[in-house]
């Protein structure tokens, strides 16, 4: 069997790939990934985990520094003993603010850059099957596996 690493590496470049071919719909915001994407790509990471027995959930954080222009919101999973799963942490790769974080898959324990985040809310991971947006996105990057 995979692990966890590995089939994480395989999805989150299958979305380099359909990005790469202009599969996405260019006015979703899915087409700009990462960037912005990190909900999305939780509940469509999560599916593909949850497809292979692998539970997960989405942590939801904010960073507050005081200046409301610095007020950003941040997604990854984690699994049931803690570690954490985030294949979004790139978009931060230019801002100094968030450390030039530039890892495109991230799987281990909470690291500086993600205690940035003051945690919101766990949430359970959508279900992507009942959303037909993101349903065909899945679709997409499932056809790159």
């Amino acid at each position: 069997m995979k692990s966890i690493i590995d089939l994480v590496w395989e999805f989150r470049q299958a979305i380099d790939i359909a990005k790469a071919n202009r599969k996405f719909n260019y006015r979703d915001r899915f087409s700009r990934f990462p960037n912005g994407c990190c909900d999305d790509a939780c509940d469509l990471l999560g599916k593909y985990l949850l497809g292979k027995g692998i539970h997960t959930v989405q942590i939801q954080g904010t960073f507050r520094d005081g200046d409301p222009e610095h007020t950003t919101g941040h997604a990854w999973l984690q699994l049931d003993d803690g570690i954490i799963i985030d294949i979004t942490g790139d978009q931060f790769r230019y801002d100094e603010l968030f450390l030039k974080f530039n890892q495109p898959v991230y799987v281990g324990e909470i690291s500086v850059f993600h205690s940035l985040f003051e945690i919101d809310r766990t949430v359970s991971n959508c279900d992507v099957d009942r959303n037909s947006r993101l349903k065909e996105i899945y679709e997409i990057i499932s056809d790159n596996i």
